[in-house]
């Protein structure tokens, strides 16, 4: 029921309640999550960059969907370098990734360093 001096505003307009996540790396607000995907999406990553030693210079996704995101270094044995973190830890990691939520499959975005822009290229065969 509307009180007597309140405005009348359509249902879709009102603001939603918003809803805080917590991650280790940061707050996230759930209505301005960029990605389509949860902030639990599994990603593939270097372990260095899951535990905050090097930064993310390649951020992308595979053709089946699952994301990436590496140091540009040469991966010499994926079991022990390679490991699986949520993408909510990417993004507290390095907030800059929010610029790829539309990368399309198949491909990723390249950098020589943080301060540089991302380049998206497909990813090619070889690294499939």
């Amino acid at each position: 029921m509307r009180r007597e001096g309140q405005p009348i505003v359509p249902p879709d307009l009102r603001e939603k309640p918003r809803r805080r996540l917590n991650f280790p790396l940061g707050t996230y607000i759930m209505n301005e999550w960029q990605f389509s995907e949860p902030p639990n999406m599994v990603v593939f990553a270097n372990r260095t960059i899951a535990e905050g030693k090097e930064p993310v210079l390649i951020f992308g996704r595979y053709p089946d969907g699952s994301y990436c995101a590496y140091t540009g270094e040469e991966v010499v044995d994926a079991e022990r370098e390679i490991t699986s973190v949520c993408l909510s830890h990417i993004v507290g990691a390095d907030p800059t990734v929010c610029e790829l939520a539309d990368i399309q499959l198949g491909w990723w975005a390249i950098r020589e360093t943080t301060s540089s822009p991302w380049v998206r290229e497909q990813i090619p065969a070889d690294e499939l």
